[in-house]
């Protein structure tokens, strides 16, 4: 059961969370972002870590 995990949780902590977005200078297109969370997830007073990150890179191509 996916949601067993929340029905269970006494306490869930963000500890960081951040972004970024990366544009070409020339374009003022996107060349890359991402963004990663960081937090603690509590069951029955045991804490666990929770970690997300994705990144993304974008290619500028000339469809012409």
């Amino acid at each position: 059961d996916p949601n067993l995990p929340d029905a269970l949780k006494n306490q869930k902590i963000t500890d960081s969370t951040s972004a970024y977005l990366a544009v070409d200078k020339a374009t003022g297109l996107p060349v890359a972002s991402g963004v990663e969370y960081l937090g603690t997830f509590s069951i029955a007073e045991q804490p666990y870590s929770l970690t997300y990150q994705s990144e993304q890179n974008y290619l500028l191509t000339d469809i012409s």
